[in-house]
């Protein structure tokens, strides 16, 4: 009789210790979708911007989402290439170009405030031009869920009249705080195989911590496609620098449209 009893005691705790144990997964599970849910960024168009947001250029893309700190709103805008009034060597006019990012908060008034903003140029080029977002580089995450998402915008600049490759960010921001990737891209025709892909993987993208690298002028096809360093991520959370390397490797190809 004892034995049964001992062994019903122990049958209905375990129940217990899975019942609980679901509980858990299911409270955390609905949590992780809450998150998620917070922050899903719905893109607007211009007219849906509000009436009191100021920002310069014209609209490239917006998005607008919900975290811990409330309605957030990023907007990328551009200034095309435009005469900057100086002539290069040659006599060629030489152009400008500006891109700008803005991201906005509601405050209790329902009063868009400005959270922080980021600004870049190509200035007096006399050959090609490039001062672009791009597209796939820009979007809303919460990697280490805590409420509050993270913006990642990515860009290049150029000014050249040959195939050298572009200049790239990849720059996230957590409320105010900064993170950036910046370094070259690459593109096919910097080798003689043209179906080539891009010859650089998470292991060797780093040149500050390439094997041999001394940053001398032989060694620069070395920097096509990778990034300068990883300083700025030293005391992000770990899961900030995977996504930004992600990033980076998927847009440091270059192509020509």
């Amino acid at each position: 009789m004892r034995t049964y009893y001992y062994l019903l005691i122990v049958s209905l705790l375990a129940s217990a210790f899975v019942a609980c144990n679901d509980v858990d997964k299911t409270s955390a599970s609905a949590a992780d979708s809450l998150t998620v849910a917070e922050i899903s960024p719905k893109q607007l168009t211009a007219a849906d911007i509000p009436a009191d947001v100021r920002y310069r250029g014209t609209l490239y893309k917006a998005l607008e989402w919900q975290d811990k700190k409330g309605d957030n709103l990023l907007i990328t805008s551009l200034v095309a290439p435009h005469a900057s009034g100086a002539s290069g060597q040659g006599g060629e006019e030489e152009q400008s170009a500006e891109l700008y990012a803005f991201h906005f908060v509601k405050d209790n008034n329902g009063q868009y405030k400005l959270l922080w903003q980021m600004a870049d140029a190509e200035r007096e080029c006399p050959v090609d031009i490039s001062c672009a977002f791009l597209e796939q580089g820009i979007g809303i995450t919460d990697l280490d869920n805590n409420g509050i998402a993270e913006t990642t915008v990515a860009y290049k600049l150029a000014c050249r009249g040959d195939i050298s490759p572009a200049s790239m960010k990849v720059v996230m921001h957590q409320d105010t705080v900064k993170y950036a990737l910046r370094g070259q891209m690459w593109n096919r025709f910097l080798t003689e195989d043209t179906t080539a892909t891009l010859p650089v993987t998470e292991k060797d993208v780093n040149l500050a911590a390439l094997p041999g690298y001394r940053g001398r002028e032989d060694e620069y096809m070395k920097t096509y496609g990778r990034y300068e360093n990883e300083k700025d991520f030293e005391k992000a959370p770990p899961a900030f620098l995977v996504h930004a390397r992600q990033q980076w490797l998927k847009l440091a190809p270059e192509t020509f449209e």
